[in-house]
């Protein structure tokens, strides 16, 4: 959030990394037809497997209030969205 060359609130940043990816993810995993190109590893995971996840965790370098605020309204809008889905998110670095 801190890029000079494009400023954001915590609202704008939540929006587009947490709904509008968060989102844009389930839709392409809801597509009945999927091409894989053929320098794939072997060790992919079956299509199906991946189109049965429901849980989704969002990890998040930063941590402040007004940031965990705006990202749990996106969290709760995708909820909204894709009830039979589940999101969390972590804070504060990368485990």
């Amino acid at each position: 959030m801190d890029n000079p060359n494009v400023p954001q609130t915590e609202e704008q940043w939540a929006l587009k990394q947490i709904f509008k990816k968060g989102s844009n993810r389930i839709i392409a995993l809801q597509q009945t037809e999927v091409k894989l190109s053929s320098s794939i590893s072997q060790d992919v995971p079956l299509f199906e497997d991946i189109t049965n996840i429901r849980n989704y965790v969002f990890r998040i370098d930063a941590d402040t209030p007004k940031l965990r605020l705006a990202v749990q309204n996106e969290l709760n809008n995708l909820k909204t969205k894709y009830p039979d889905y589940n999101f969390l998110a972590e804070f504060g670095g990368k485990e």
